[in-house]
């Protein structure tokens, strides 16, 4: 009996309160997002309706195209909405102008839930894990360039909760090590939300790769080895059918967004005319990104800071590629912008519940969410809609 009562308070308990702070977690995250959203109504922007024509034409009539019967072209760049769109079409469970709301909302909703749990996993008291996801969630809120673009419709919300389910899976590995086909599912649904998506696939398999050679798990080398090379070969198996699939339907390898939006690249003139100037003011994104500096004065959020940095390198890429897009408002940029949200509110929660003494550098570092915090009050924290599309011009 004693046994059984050890054994409960042990496991028992703690996964059942695990459990309920996961759902407050995600019920605050999708009451948040309604409330947020509330004001904007029925806005849908016209390129979420292309690709809704398409899962809808694909989901009800079975033909991947914009007009039926009509020519098959590639008019969509975010596979995995066509193919939520397509799969609830088939079951009579969408509605273009009222269904993207729940969508967006459940989306917004598991983010929440998942950015939970990386803080949790970084604050070692429960309050402040809490507060950091305040103020995550608040500053995505507050943000145009991410609120603006989680209700539109588009893929920028599946993007978001992609890459968090990624650093929360690289969390997995470093404890559990791969389980190849869980992670290769999640990767190449990743890499589908969006063109530039699979670059942020690569940057996990390189950074799983580099965290599963450190110590504790340097001691089963070969074994994470031969889990990783079998998660990345998975995942290439299935985006290499999915570029069969393209070049069957549309006689191309690559998304027509390649051609349409990153040719004729100037990565010099982009960088000066839009990321540094426009985007880096925009609620002052690189003071935000900054604050990965005090997770990496943290011996054990040292993995957690290596991954920020890659993915935030990464979601840059687009930016200095196509520089700002004419819809204006960072489109390209939400992910960038997600993670400094991210790795400001990780690092106030690793500087307040540091308990040993602070060495030089820690408390340096402790100075960093505070400074970047500053630049909320910055002026001209936002740029314009005007602004930011001169760039694209």
């Amino acid at each position: 009996m004693a046994g059984l009562r050890d054994a409960w308070t042990r496991f028992v308990l703690p996964c059942a309160a695990a459990r309920a702070e996961g759902a407050i977690a995600l019920a605050a995250s999708i009451a948040l997002f309604a409330w947020a959203s509330a004001p904007a109504a029925r806005w849908l922007v016209d390129d979420a309706a292309i690709s809704y024509v398409y899962g809808m034409n694909l989901g009800q009539d079975g033909q991947l195209a914009p007009n039926l019967e009509g020519t098959a072209v590639e008019g969509f760049s975010n596979p995995l909405t066509v193919a939520v769109v397509a799969i609830l079409s088939a079951a009579h469970a969408f509605h273009p102008l009222t269904t993207h709301r729940t969508i967006d909302a459940i989306v917004f909703g598991l983010a929440g839930w998942i950015a939970f749990r990386l803080l949790r996993d970084v604050a070692s008291m429960k309050w402040v894990a809490w507060l950091g996801l305040v103020i995550f969630l608040g500053l995505e809120v507050c943000t145009p360039a991410t609120m603006i673009w989680y209700g539109s419709g588009l893929e920028n919300g599946q993007l978001t909760l992609g890459i968090l389910a990624l650093l929360w899976r690289l969390r997995a590995v470093t404890t559990a090590g791969f389980s190849p086909a869980i992670d290769a599912a999640l990767l190449a649904a990743v890499a589908l939300t969006r063109p530039e998506a699979p670059l942020f696939s690569l940057v996990w398999v390189v950074v799983a790769g580099i965290l599963a050679s450190e110590p504790p798990l340097a001691a089963t080398r070969r074994s994470q080895f031969r889990g990783l090379l079998a998660t990345a070969a998975i995942t290439l198996l299935l985006l290499t059918i999915g570029a069969i699939a393209r070049y069957a339907l549309f006689a191309c390898l690559l998304p027509n967004t390649y051609y349409a939006k990153v040719g004729g690249v100037d990565l010099r003139r982009n960088y000066l005319e839009y990321v540094r100037p426009l985007l880096g003011n925009y609620w002052c994104a690189f003071g935000f990104s900054g604050c990965v500096v005090a997770l990496h004065a943290t011996a054990h959020l040292r993995r957690l800071a290596l991954a920020l940095v890659s993915f935030s390198g990464a979601a840059l890429a687009l930016p200095l590629l196509a520089g700002g897009d004419w819809m204006g408002h960072h489109r390209f940029a939400t992910a960038f912008l997600m993670l400094g949200h991210f790795s400001f509110a990780a690092a106030c929660c690793a500087a307040w519940t540091e308990r040993r003494r602070p060495s030089t550098i820690m408390a340096i570092a402790r100075v960093v969410p505070a400074a970047a915090a500053l630049f909320l009050f910055a002026s001209g924290r936002a740029s314009s809609f005007t602004a930011s599309t001169s760039a694209s011009r």
